[in-house]
């Protein structure tokens, strides 16, 4: 019986030493949205429709109020540290809960991962709850989930689309 409780009393203490671990999220803030350089500052309604390069959509907003934020990072070490992405903005939401965006194919590798949030009321970071759990819906490229935390650049990387394709991501 004493051999029973120790391997308990073991498997409790790693268990709780892995759940410590936990690593928030992160993901661009407004102060980093606004130090982005200014090809990257471009706003989605500046942008014409015709331009050519690849769309982004993002759906799955709760609703139209506040703004997408996303970044796109091209390697693992920079995944999720927002003044490394290579590509930070904030686009606004249509009524269906769908945010729209094109970003030239040339300013995208072959290979990258996209992090975002839905920014509900405007305060430029993804809240949280007492826990440190996200309050606001968020999302990863490739439907990349982590079980403890973001997920990996590995799970999360997708390969770049032809011109003018399209990459859906959604938010939950």
């Amino acid at each position: 019986m004493c051999f029973a409780a120790g391997v308990f009393l073991v498997g409790v203490a790693v268990l709780a030493f892995q759940q410590n671990r936990f690593q928030a999220p992160a993901f661009p803030d407004a102060g980093s949205i606004d130090q982005a350089n200014a090809l990257n500052q471009v706003a989605a309604s500046d942008v014409p429709e015709s331009n050519t390069g690849i769309q982004l959509e993002i759906a799955g907003a709760a609703d139209n109020t506040g703004e997408i934020r996303f970044a796109v990072y091209a390697t693992e070490e920079s995944f999720n540290i927002p003044e490394n992405a290579i590509w930070r903005q904030s686009i606004p939401i249509d009524a269906d809960g769908l945010a729209k965006v094109r970003i030239p194919r040339d300013e995208l590798p072959e290979s990258f991962a996209i992090a975002a949030y839905h920014d509900n009321n405007s305060n430029g970071s993804l809240d949280r709850n007492a826990l440190g759990i996200p309050t606001e819906r968020y999302g990863f490229s490739n439907a990349a989930r982590g079980t403890v935390g973001p997920p990996s650049f590995e799970s999360a990387v997708i390969e770049a689309p032809v011109q003018d394709g399209v990459i859906e991501l959604k938010i939950w």
